[in-house]
């Protein structure tokens, strides 16, 4: 998922990732199994990178992408955002 350059800064990714780490978790529910949520983005990608470590996502893992054009792909796992008081 992205969003557009001229829609950044509102909340918008938040607002999408929130909604899937949401989606993720009823279903995991559903199934009486705990939740693991996964992601991917460029090792280069610091806005995405940065909402997904303030979503409580961890990265795990880094991978050698499209050698040919030297990309690097960083693995993300969710790890539940401790709340104070809950």
């Amino acid at each position: 998922m992205f969003t557009k350059a001229e829609h950044r800064g509102q909340g918008i990714g938040k607002a999408l990732l929130a909604a899937a780490v949401k989606c993720g978790q009823d279903h995991a529910a559903r199934l009486a199994r705990p939740y693991v949520g996964t992601l991917v983005t460029e090792s280069c990608n610091d806005t995405a990178k940065g909402l997904y470590e303030k979503a409580g996502f961890e990265p795990v893992k880094t991978v050698e992408f499209m050698l040919e054009y030297q990309r690097t792909l960083v693995i993300y796992q969710y790890r539940p955002v401790k709340v104070e008081g809950n």
